[in-house]
């Protein structure tokens, strides 16, 4: 009974973050890598903000790591004890990280830049609901 309630909340956050696509532009995107921002990749770039979006909506913990021969760090979520990756549909192939940690919110909300796009990020999604 609990797994299928597991598999029941796995979907309901996969679903969320489907939907949060809209709102990852280029504008919200890590500055870096902007510049390989698409419409269809949109998740490129938005690791984080979707992995802090979620954790504020349904907690567990936020991770990072590198990717195995870059230095471009990755976020993902771990909920109910389950590692959940959200935007790892913006890497073409397997990826692999290295020098995996959890992150804390208040530590990825000191970043100036993060904190700015993630406040854009949430006012796209307010926008959204008020012109509905």
């Amino acid at each position: 009974m609990e797994r299928n309630n597991n598999e029941k909340h796995a979907v309901v956050y996969y679903k969320t973050a489907q939907w949060l696509k809209q709102f990852c532009t280029q504008e919200t995107c890590y500055p870096k890598i902007k510049n390989m921002w698409t419409e269809e990749n949109s998740f490129w770039g938005h690791c984080a903000i979707i992995a802090l979006y979620m954790y504020n909506q349904y907690g567990g913990s936020i991770f990072c790591g590198n990717l195995v021969g870059d230095k471009l760090t990755h976020y993902w979520n771990r909920i109910d004890g389950v590692d959940m990756d959200f935007t790892r549909e913006q890497f073409k192939s397997s990826v692999k990280f290295e020098n995996v940690h959890r992150k804390r919110k208040s530590d990825m909300l000191e970043n100036k830049n993060f904190s700015l796009r993630f406040d854009l990020f949430l006012q796209q999604i307010n926008s959204s609901h008020v012109k509905k």
